[in-house]
């Protein structure tokens, strides 16, 4: 199964710290991902790689999960171009990469993306949805600035779905 990846370490708790040089970037277009393929291995983008032509990508990020104690994180605004051995790989290629765990980073990180891409408006309001800051959530960002409920067009309860 995929999910086994011993003798590696897969945590899901929602930890959102700042990346670390060494953090990987998981960079989706779609079904796609931005990975390097070096004797039949998937390795991915870290931060320290991503900032020589993005140095915002530091600001902005959204944490995934650690494997190993090795943060994963997605990012948006990186050009595939500006990584030479990088390359965009559909997300089938994953049913057989190698090594496992990276496998499972890639598959779990595209849930992931495709759960945050899908939550971009609040579905009562249409206001854009923001990142909780507390737990894997994302809240209208009506509600999240402070503005009070009876000024925002009534109950918005359906802010702190997920």
């Amino acid at each position: 199964m995929i999910q086994n990846i011993e003798p590696h370490v897969y945590r899901n708790e929602y930890v959102p710290e700042p990346p670390k040089e060494d953090s990987v970037i998981l960079y989706y277009e779609g079904r796609k991902i931005l990975v390097k393929i070096e004797d039949q291995e998937i390795s991915f983008l870290t931060f320290k790689e991503a900032a020589v032509y993005n140095p915002d990508v530091y600001e902005e990020y959204t944490y995934l999960f650690s494997i190993d104690g090795q943060g994963y994180y997605l990012a948006e605004g990186i050009d595939p171009e500006n990584f030479p051995g990088f390359e965009l790989k559909d997300n089938q290629y994953f049913r057989e990469a190698r090594p496992k765990y990276r496998q499972f980073a890639a598959v779990t990180g595209w849930q992931l993306y495709r759960w945050y891409q899908s939550r971009k408006f609040c579905g009562h309001c249409g206001q854009p949805m923001v990142h909780d800051d507390k737990e894997r959530m994302m809240r209208c960002g009506l509600r999240y600035d402070g503005i009070p409920e009876d000024m925002s067009g009534g109950d918005h309860s359906c802010h702190t779905w997920g």
